[in-house]
């Protein structure tokens, strides 16, 4: 019909235009720089350092812009750091050779994994600002600073104590607790010193007068500023103390301690304080943050002086934003659910097919023909020995299941209902697609019904859907999309 399942992905991939951000040659040695009709700067310096899977494609944009504003000879140097592997894509490589012809370092690091490489990236991130601080000319240089979404993994600098090894078993355990990306950064930022504003006081420790705008692109729910890149390109007033104790709790939540890495668990063994009642922790906070030095007071103060700036640059409401226009086009009645969707992918595989059912009955809001579009983030709570697959995939089969076993599968035909779930980034957990699609029907055949259930309790959505009938439901592959703003989810009903 009018919407195929390989190109739905499509339509919620956000351009990296950055209409935001003009540039103006003021003289041949200078320019003014300005985002969004908030913040001007002039100046004869600009540093360029990004981290995260959607680095490259925004740093080029960028530098794009100033080359076509005559400014590329005020670039003094700079950094991208994305994942293995995306240089693959065509577009990708033409944007590497822009920012190369321009001064800008590209590397590669791991993710969803911390591995050496992770700490690899910290040191060619402190040598690439040394180079750059060397030649600037002027007095108020300007850092253009870029965090997206896969910097925890791709970025780490462990703490006193801890080892790269403690931190990749921390992250895979915490990848695979079901916790939220909130609750996980909590512990991130307590663990790695590249976290939490990590990447603002390195860049004002080679150059305490700059300007810096930290650009950042959500792939949080919520689009709070400290999660994004577990808070890498953003400033938190909250003290080490309490960001340490938080990170305790999260852990006691989910492991014993003893399950834990030896020397994470070392790493917090002197917090004694068990904080009971909101009241309790209320009092030990403040008594924290009175008590704090500030450690970051280089970054604090840049904030009071108006040196920093933070902003969302692009979000998944606006990838939504974009399915909801194209939809229209095609001829649908399109809804926007939600953008901030959250919880177990095997629930919210539930709730589309109960919403899809009640749709068909007309007992909804919603009006066939009709697109809904929603977003967000699941997860996973994965047992011992899991197969291969990822979130998106896991709530699509957990879909078609739930259809299958509904009261009103006999109200469809085979291409009346429609879910596609991808992550925006063009991967969907350690897989090489993007996520899945299926029909509401996909499983009339029961012999493929208990295939698919064996599939969901073994975790191995991936297989299921290689080997799945493409006319019923299969696998999406986008290749590295360069954006990655969480989740989108969209189901069709003709």
């Amino acid at each position: 019909g009018k919407v195929s399942s390989a190109s739905l992905h499509s339509y919620v991939i956000t351009p990296v235009s950055l209409s935001q951000f003009l540039v103006q040659e003021i003289t041949h040695d200078s320019c003014k720089l300005c985002w969004d009709g908030k913040y001007e700067e002039t100046t004869t310096d600009i540093v360029l350092i990004g981290v995260g899977k959607a680095s490259v494609e925004f740093l080029s944009a960028i530098m794009k812009r100033l080359v076509e504003k005559n400014c590329r000879h005020l670039v003094r140097g700079g950094i991208a750091v994305t994942k293995f592997g995306s240089n693959q894509d065509l577009k990708q490589k033409d944007a590497r050779s822009l920012l190369s012809e321009n001064g800008i370092t590209c590397i590669e690091s791991t993710h969803p994994e911390i591995s050496n490489q992770s700490h690899d990236s910290v040191v060619a991130i402190k040598h690439a600002l040394g180079d750059a601080s060397k030649r600037l000319e002027g007095d108020k240089p300007v850092f253009l600073v870029v965090v997206t979404g896969g910097t925890s993994a791709l970025c780490c600098d462990p703490a006193d104590g801890v080892s790269i090894e403690d931190m990749t078993q921390l992250n895979r355990m915490l990848l695979e607790s079901g916790a939220d990306i909130h609750r996980i950064n909590k512990v991130r930022r307590s663990l790695d010193r590249f976290k939490g504003g990590g990447l603002l006081r390195l860049c004002y420790s080679f150059c305490p007068e700059a300007v810096l705008w930290s650009l950042l692109v959500s792939d949080v729910i919520g689009d709070v500023h400290n999660s994004i890149g577990s808070g890498s390109g953003s400033y938190s007033p909250i003290s080490e103390k309490v960001i340490k104790m938080d990170a305790r709790h999260v852990l006691d939540s989910l492991f014993k301690r003893a399950s834990l890495p030896p020397n994470v668990a070392q790493f917090f063994s002197g917090d004694s304080l068990r904080v009971q009642g909101k009241l309790s922790y209320l009092v030990w906070f403040l008594i924290c943050q009175l008590l704090s030095d500030d450690e970051a007071s280089v970054v604090k103060r840049a904030l009071d002086s108006g040196r920093l700036m933070e902003t969302v640059i692009v979000s998944n409401r606006i990838g939504l934003e974009a399915a909801k226009n194209q939809g229209s086009k095609l001829g649908y009645n399109t809804y926007i659910l939600s953008s901030t969707l959250r919880g177990e992918a095997e629930e919210v595989g539930k709730m589309y097919s109960s919403l899809a059912e009640s749709t068909l009955v007309r007992s909804s809001s919603f009006v066939p023909p009709c697109m809904i579009i929603c977003g967000g983030e699941t997860t996973v709570t994965m047992q011992e020995n899991p197969g291969k697959g990822g979130r998106n995939q896991h709530l699509v089969l957990s879909f078609a299941i739930n259809a299958h076993v509904g009261p009103f599968l006999s109200d469809c035909g085979s291409s009346s209902v429609l879910l596609v779930s991808c992550g925006t980034d063009g991967t969907d957990g350690p897989t090489d697609a993007a996520g899945a699609y299926a029909f509401f029907d996909s499983l009339k055949d029961e012999s493929v019904f208990l295939q698919a259930t064996g599939a969901l309790r073994a975790f191995d959505s991936y297989q299921y859907f290689s080997l799945s009938n493409p006319r019923q439901s299969g696998l999406v592959h986008t290749g590295q999309t360069g954006t990655n703003v969480m989740d989108v989810q969209v189901l069709v009903i003709s």
